[in-house]
């Protein structure tokens, strides 16, 4: 993934977690933070529409920005799925997610914009703190743990692993 610095320096960090500089022209530096730029505020919004407390004004004015870079990367670069894109941002991890943006037709062009523009496209985890029986708290393990979680399951319920278990068996 590129890492851009507070001077502006652009860094690659591959899959071993090195860090290199990259040493390209100026002009394809300013494209790789451009792209940069995008890519942290989709990732923004995404964490704002995760948050209990994030009122849909936070959400609009977050989705107004995103709109905003898309629009300038687009006039300056071209479509996100463009081959000149590609070829500057395609090692980057999060440029699927940055070609996601873009719903294309059959011949490649931009038909429509992600929904992520508009509406809010991820809900709150809400955290579960209690359940009322076994069973219940049997799904909640699965769901929010994606297990069994006998102790967890355990905390739920206020009661003993082994009733949960006699529960569970009966």
């Amino acid at each position: 993934s590129y890492i851009v610095e507070e001077d502006g320096r652009v860094f690659f960090k591959d899959e071993t977690e090195m860090a290199t500089a990259v040493d390209e022209k100026e002009d394809v530096l300013e494209h790789i933070r451009s792209l940069c730029s995008l890519r942290d505020t989709v990732y923004e919004l995404i964490d704002i529409q995760g948050m209990y407390n994030a009122t849909d004004d936070v959400i609009r004015e977050k989705q107004q920005e995103l709109k905003v870079k898309y629009d300038a990367v687009v006039s300056k670069y071209g479509i996100i799925n463009s081959r000149a894109n590609s070829r500057i941002f395609g090692e980057d991890e999060s440029y699927y997610l940055l070609s996601s943006l873009e719903i294309l037709d059959d011949d490649g062009k931009v038909s429509s914009l992600a929904d992520i523009f508009t509406k809010r496209t991820v809900m709150p985890v809400k955290n579960v703190t209690k359940a009322d029986s076994a069973h219940d708290a049997l799904i909640i393990s699965l769901k929010m743990k994606g297990q069994v979680d006998l102790q967890y399951m355990s905390e739920l319920l206020g009661r003993d692993i082994s009733e949960i278990i006699d529960e569970l068996s009966g």
